[in-house]
């Protein structure tokens, strides 16, 4: 069943044609701010939306996400309006990366494959010891199945829920949480069948 359901997300994923000049990979310097979202992190890492990872408008979302991910208009729209929510000042049409850590607004919610949820701290930075719990359901695969994608998605789940007190996972967040998992196998592997290289995933994520 959730391999099902990461299936139907695919769909929105379908690829246009884009290409991209990818700029060398530079890690976040002083004043520069990163969020909760691997893929637009990623983006900026690489020069393809604005290095500081500040004033993410509509027109920098989508051409940087066509470029830099080869996924389509409706999906980079969805992105961009959840990013307005979150912003400090929604009317000004922009908004900061490290916006996107406002917890259950949008696109940060609990249980996430790399991030620690808030009631923990630390909901928008990196922590390698969930995301190795992640990994290790496709550790000794070349590539990512949708059943194991599903079983780690779950896992995480599953995991939260037992420890952490104020665990939030509503339909919105069921939502989000599977484009998530749809976009990695889409984005890396084939647009239909997923199966990403695993090793491509760990850099991703990394």
């Amino acid at each position: 069943m959730l391999a099902t359901v990461t299936v139907v997300f695919i769909v929105s994923f379908r690829s246009v044609s884009a290409a991209a000049d990818y700029a060398p990979w530079r890690p976040p310097g002083p004043g520069d701010v990163r969020g909760p979202c691997p893929a637009l992190n990623s983006l900026a890492n690489h020069g393809i939306l604005p290095h500081n990872g500040r004033r993410m408008t509509y027109p920098t979302l989508l051409k940087g996400i066509s470029e830099g991910l080869n996924v389509g208009f409706d999906l980079t729209l969805a992105a961009g309006t959840g990013g307005m929510i979150g912003a400090k000042n929604p009317l000004q049409l922009y908004f900061n990366l490290d916006d996107l850590a406002n917890h259950d607004l949008f696109a940060e919610h609990d249980a996430s494959l790399s991030r620690s949820d808030i009631f923990f701290g630390g909901n928008n930075n990196f922590n390698e010891t969930i995301w190795q719990s992640v990994l290790e359901y496709f550790r000794h695969d070349e590539t990512v199945s949708f059943p194991a994608a599903a079983k780690a998605r779950l896992n995480r789940i599953k995991t939260e829920r037992a420890r952490n007190p104020d665990f939030t996972f509503n339909g919105k967040d069921v939502i989000i949480s599977y484009t998530e998992t749809a976009q990695y196998l889409s984005v890396f592997g084939d647009p239909d069948t997923g199966h990403p290289q695993v090793d491509w995933i760990r850099i991703f994520f990394g």
